[in-house]
């Protein structure tokens, strides 16, 4: 009995230490993939890039709204200073404290432009599975280590493996990294054209506002940008920019009482005249013709770029 036994919990230490192997094996391979060069499109490695090496003297932060809207190259372009759009779709304040305060350790920006949308607030982005693309740094920064650990109480168990950390929206892109079949051409146009939208959408001209919830962790989030920022001496703007047929002109009132409250000034362009229904592929998404009159017509203008040469 006492040797089935010994034999019952040795087979149960192999299994476990077979499980381990296997799980550091695969994280490495993938951790290897989306970290190395030549770098790709997705959003592991994008997330790596701008953790590890993006620096510049104007940065776009946000989530799609920012990736699609902002031409980075056109805006470098015209005001002659290097500017790079870090955006990520369908992210928080969280995941863009844990990049920006990468970057500000490493080369501090004139400026940053924070485009935010106001549903944010509330925190439905603020679980574990919605920071897929630095779940891996969590053992490398304690600043993201303190995030996660805040969204999640169980976090500090699943991130002991190292598959979880690398799995999530997108993660089978690693295939085609190690395949080299990846691309890099988000970086050479500064941010990701959408095509003309598919649907119609009704015109609303009016709709009662909402105070939202405002969820604790987004809001520390927030701040840590605003606090971050101010100690290096780095002008945070943060944008709000067109929306399609449902913008009214209160529909921001609490962003706007926080930004008072933080003293960083907002450019509210929810609503701007002459950009039609043409200029947008869905509800809060500009196509790649309005992001061209957007960029050009209206954030380039934008008089917080004469802060940053003159500083």
């Amino acid at each position: 009995m006492k040797r089935q036994m010994f034999h019952f919990f040795c087979s149960i230490i192999i299994i476990i230490l077979i499980v381990l192997v296997c799980d550091n094996a695969i994280g490495a391979i993938m951790r290897y993939a989306f970290r190395s060069k030549p770098l790709n499109d997705d959003p592991y490695s994008l997330s790596w890039y701008y953790y590890s090496e993006a620096t510049a003297d104007v940065i776009i932060l946000g989530n799609s709204r920012a990736l699609h809207n902002y031409d980075a190259k056109m805006i470098s372009d015209s005001i002659g200073m290097n500017v790079k759009n870090i955006a990520m779709d369908g992210t928080s304040a969280i995941y863009q404290s844990c990049i920006l305060q990468k970057i500000i350790k490493r080369h501090k920006p004139k400026i940053v432009f924070f485009e935010y949308l106001e549903s944010y607030l509330d925190g439905h982005g603020n679980n574990l599975e919605n920071q897929d693309y630095i779940k891996d740094l969590y053992y490398e920064d304690n600043f993201v280590k303190a995030k996660l650990d805040a969204i999640d109480a169980y976090s500090p168990i699943k991130e002991l493996s190292s598959v979880y950390r690398l799995t999530g929206l997108n993660s089978l892109s690693f295939i085609n990294n190690l395949r080299g079949r990846g691309t890099h051409e988000y970086l050479k146009k500064g941010f990701r054209p959408l095509p003309d939208k598919t649907i119609e959408y009704p015109k609303m001209s009016y709709r009662r506002y909402l105070f939202p919830k405002i969820d604790s962790i987004e809001l520390q989030s927030i701040e840590d940008i605003v606090f971050m920022c101010h100690k290096n001496n780095v002008k945070l703007v943060v944008t709000i920019s067109p929306t399609l047929n449902l913008t009214y002109p209160s529909n921001s009132i609490t962003l706007h009482a926080l930004c008072a409250r933080l003293h960083i000034p907002i450019i509210d362009n929810s609503i701007v005249q002459g950009i039609g229904d043409e200029m947008f592929k869905d509800k809060i998404h500009m196509n790649a013709k309005g992001a061209e009159m957007y960029t050009k017509c209206i954030i380039i203008p934008a008089h917080v770029f004469n802060f940053a040469k003159t500083r």
